[in-house]
């Protein structure tokens, strides 16, 4: 005959407090995440399959809508989730892992220039296939006006050939400033090989202009060039 055991009550209490609490912390740390984690790659997806999309405009929207938007929400959401579960203390401090993971999912980069090459090479290799003879062939990758008051952004990739490879490899990994020799020699290079009819526009620095480009190798001979002005 099988002898049944007895439930311990106080066992049952304990289990019963721990798969609550682990439900409470799971509704205060998954929700910011997971919208954290939506928002940006929706971003990115844009950003990747719409090439006159500006990546660095976009990423920066986000930060500003998460800081003017986002954090208010936050709080909100903090105070009734405060208001309602038992282990205050406990759920504040997932709210507050929540805030910082997904500010750092929101302005981290997840290789969107890399991507977008990608999806579009086809295209880029035909078109530098019909030009063999030029050193630097330019694609217009985005011109937009950032969140903060008169700023914009301007972006391309650059199929370098021959002895510019070089040359571009120096601009990589450092800030290349508004003025100075090596802004008037990458900004040369790339104007040369635009359209002659929009080519002030697009280049034309301001006298208090505080432009930063950076310069990205990619692959091969693509280059990633990013103006924030």
């Amino acid at each position: 005959m099988k002898v049944r055991r007895a439930r311990n009550p106080g066992f049952d209490k304990i289990r019963r407090y721990a798969a609550r609490m682990k439900r409470e912390l799971l509704i205060s740390f998954l929700p910011p995440v997971l919208l954290s984690v939506a928002i940006r790659l929706g971003v990115a997806a844009n950003a990747i399959f719409r090439p006159d999309v500006s990546i660095g405009a976009s990423q920066e929207w986000v930060l500003v809508l998460a800081v003017f938007a986002g954090a208010p929400a936050l709080i909100v959401f903090a105070a009734i989730r405060l208001w309602i579960a038992g282990a205050k203390l406990r759920n504040a401090g997932a709210i507050f892992a929540a805030a910082l993971l997904s500010a750092t999912i929101l302005s981290m980069s997840f290789g969107e220039p890399y991507w977008r090459l990608l999806s579009n090479k086809a295209g880029y290799e035909a078109a530098a296939a019909q030009r063999p003879q030029d050193e630097v062939i330019v694609f217009d990758w985005g011109a937009a006006p950032g969140p903060i008051l008169f700023s914009r952004f301007r972006e391309y990739l650059v199929i370098a050939k021959g002895g510019r490879v070089q040359t571009f490899e120096a601009f990589t990994g450092h800030v290349i400033d508004s003025w100075g020799d090596e802004r008037e020699e990458v900004d040369g290079i790339l104007s040369a090989a635009w359209d002659e009819k929009d080519r002030h526009r697009r280049f034309w620095v301001g006298k208090f202009d505080a432009c930063h480009m950076r310069v990205v190798h990619l692959m091969g001979p693509y280059y990633y060039a990013a103006d924030h002005c």
